[in-house]
């Protein structure tokens, strides 16, 4: 990817974030997004498709990695050889992952407090 696409892609990012966080998904609004960040609609549209894109370009990566760090937890703390074993795998697990959500604390408040109408809705379900 050329460093001015790059740039581009990153502005219109920061941009959207913003937005979502101030307005929540269903409220924010892509003409907004589009002049803060001062790029084209069709940049919105060839790079995410939609509004739902440019949210899940945001927050996929933060949430695939949560669900991979949990399932691992449980799959750690399900093969344990006894149950002390199973609880020092679960209570590492939990430590694990509320550091993880304080790593990526933005896409966190955006997936848990920004999220209705978006496909992460049900999403803590």
């Amino acid at each position: 990817m050329r460093q001015e696409t790059v740039g581009v892609t990153e502005n219109l990012l920061k941009s959207a974030t913003e937005e979502f966080l101030e307005k929540g998904f269903m409220k924010a609004s892509l003409r907004n997004i589009l002049a803060k960040s001062g790029v084209s609609t069709n940049s919105i549209y060839t790079r995410f498709k939609d509004k739902e894109g440019l949210f899940s370009a945001i927050v996929k990566e933060t949430a695939d990695g949560l669900m991979d760090i949990y399932l691992d937890s449980i799959q750690k703390a399900t093969y344990s050889p006894d149950l002390n074993q199973a609880n020092h795998e679960g209570e590492e697990g939990t430590d694990f992952v509320l550091n993880y959500i304080y790593q990526h604390f933005t896409e966190f408040k955006l997936i848990f407090c920004c999220f209705v109408g978006s496909q992460y809705e049900h999403f803590l379900d």
